[in-house]
């Protein structure tokens, strides 16, 4: 399926990246409120939240909106558990009901908590947060439903976590703005860094991480076994050789041929 954006103004596709006091450079930013869908109906309803935005939205398998939540503040993750929508909000999590967009709780967080990046429901009801300190740190943590911390992992390493899942012993961090992707294996503490440029999402399945890679424009599967790539889709050019090298993609989003 595709969902259509209409775009402000036409533009020549290249590869978007960040740079330090400017944002996010090439990026095409769309009217939301224009949306359609084309192609197939979904398969299920979604959850979407405009990143850095404010406003949360469920859509149904037409693309039509069921509800709209409005918040104060911006937020830069969301996530659907057992019928409730979790996102992220300054210091705390906030859940709201899934069928109907009302906020039902909010879940405070450590008092050391300057702010949280994400928040992932895992599949025994505990959480993955990324927090930043008050002190500036970062770490990411497994915390209660209720927001108390069972462990924590890389506190006081440099690195910006966007998001984190965890399937048993194994552990995967998509850190963004050091273009990697961390593996590690909890109990030996056995660690691997994939490069990937500026991963924004990766979920473990089995003996695999699915890992979007934002400014690449694509979505592949990486085999933990093999270290194997495979391709689930990409945008045009260049953008779907899984075999380029980290420098290699970061000169083509500098100067797209």
């Amino acid at each position: 399926f595709i969902i259509e954006l209409q775009i402000e103004q036409p533009t020549v596709p290249t590869l978007s990246y960040f740079v330090p006091d400017r944002g996010t450079i090439d990026v095409e930013v769309g009217d939301p409120g224009q949306a359609s869908l084309s192609g197939e109906t979904l398969p299920a309803d979604i959850v979407v939240n405009s990143q850095w935005g404010t406003l949360i939205e469920r859509l149904d398998r037409n693309g039509e909106s069921v509800w709209r939540y409005q918040q104060p503040t911006q937020s830069r993750s969301v996530d659907y558990h057992n019928g409730e929508v979790f996102y992220t909000t300054n210091k705390e999590v906030q859940v709201l009901n899934g069928a109907t967009g009302v906020l039902d709780r909010r879940m405070q967080l450590p008092s050391d908590t300057g702010d949280v990046l994400f928040a992932n429901v895992l599949e025994d009801h505990t959480i993955l947060v990324g927090r930043q300190r008050v002190d500036g740190s970062y770490s990411v943590d497994q915390v209660t439903s209720t927001g108390e911390l069972i462990q924590s992992w890389f506190y006081g390493e440099v690195f910006a976590p966007r998001w984190a899942d965890r399937v048993g012993d194994r552990l995967v961090v998509a850190d963004t703005f050091n273009h990697r992707v961390i593996m590690l294996h909890i109990a030996t503490a056995e660690r691997v860094d994939i490069p990937v440029y500026f991963p924004n999402d990766v979920r473990l399945v089995e003996d695999r991480i699915l890992i979007t890679e934002e400014h690449a424009d694509r979505v592949w599967w990486y085999d933990i076994q093999t270290e194997m790539r495979e391709l689930v889709i990409s945008g045009p050019g260049e953008r779907s050789n899984l075999s380029l090298s980290l420098n290699e993609i970061i000169a083509l989003a500098q100067s797209p041929s």
